[in-house]
């Protein structure tokens, strides 16, 4: 198990929510829900599909994947902070009259986690995949990564289920 685990290859993500005083995207440019797509290092900025015309708001900055993560993920809190607001500033004026705080991750540098999701290759799916999905005597993995519905919350749920029932007819023939 400890060899497969360090076999596959996990993919480099990152996020960033800003919050602002108020939402001047609904107030001022009429923007519910959706995204904006850049050709910047943000990537896109998403708009929240719900409180629409609270009195406060967050939007996620950017989110970004592969080469830009690590990218990112290599600055500071406070530089990832500041590439956002000035990088969506050119989106949206406002950023830097509205901004009140930010919180950012990078997968890759979080304790316990190798990166955003699991990114098999098809050799990995057919060598190391099989021997995750078994337990190692008493102890069984679950997530995203194993599964078939990898980088989705529905996969690592899936995968849980699939392990509580194993553990559970595990415990009935003892």
């Amino acid at each position: 198990m400890s060899k497969a685990i360090q076999s596959i290859n996990y993919a480099s993500a990152g996020k960033i929510g800003l919050q602002f005083k108020r939402r001047f995207w609904e107030e001022d440019e009429h923007l519910y829900g959706g995204s904006s797509l850049t050709n910047m290092d943000i990537t896109q900025i998403y708009y929240p599909p719900t409180d629409y015309f609270g009195k406060k708001g967050v939007l996620l900055g950017y989110y970004a994947y592969g080469g830009v993560a690590d990218k990112l993920g290599a600055m500071s809190y406070a530089e990832r902070e500041k590439l956002a607001l000035a990088q969506g500033a050119k989106i949206h004026p406002q950023y830097p009259k509205e901004f009140e705080s930010s919180y950012s991750i990078n997968w890759k540098t979080v304790k316990y986690q190798e990166g955003g999701w699991v990114s098999y290759s098809a050799n990995d799916r057919k060598t190391h995949y099989p021997t995750l999905c078994k337990p190692d005597n008493r102890i069984y993995l679950a997530g995203e990564h194993i599964s078939y519905i990898t980088a989705w919350q529905a996969g690592a749920i899936e995968s849980a289920r699939e392990v509580v029932t194993d553990i559970h007819q595990r415990v009935m023939k003892s």
